[in-house]
């Protein structure tokens, strides 16, 4: 029940950002970059968001699953993007922020990376 309420939530937050939209248009495919591997929830709710913004806007979506240290690898992929919106982050954040506090210096991002 958490799994459907946590992708229903999403869903609706995906549409209520869609008048946002309105006036972009990206320039090639959008890669959904998901912060673990394949199969598990995160993977799964990626690809759910990926599906109904593809049906939505009518863009394609293109889910990548990019796993390595609870996230910390696709965040770091993703922080060096250019910030253009062709590249889109779904992970947890809490192993993000602890690295942060724990190893700030040592990382190739910080906060402000995200646009």
């Amino acid at each position: 029940m958490k799994l459907k309420s946590l992708v229903l939530a999403a869903i609706f937050s995906l549409m209520a950002a869609g008048h946002a939209l309105a006036e972009w248009a990206p320039s090639g495919p959008i890669r959904l970059q998901i912060g673990f591997g394949a199969g598990g929830e995160t993977d799964t709710i990626g690809r759910v968001i990926a599906k109904k913004m593809a049906e939505d806007t009518g863009w394609t979506i293109v889910a990548e699953n990019k796993p390595g240290g609870g996230g910390l690898a696709m965040f770091t992929q993703v922080a060096v993007m250019k910030p253009d919106g062709q590249t889109i982050g779904l992970g947890v954040s809490m192993p993000v922020l602890v690295n942060l506090v724990l190893r700030g210096d040592e990382l190739p991002f910080d906060l402000d990376s995200f646009d």
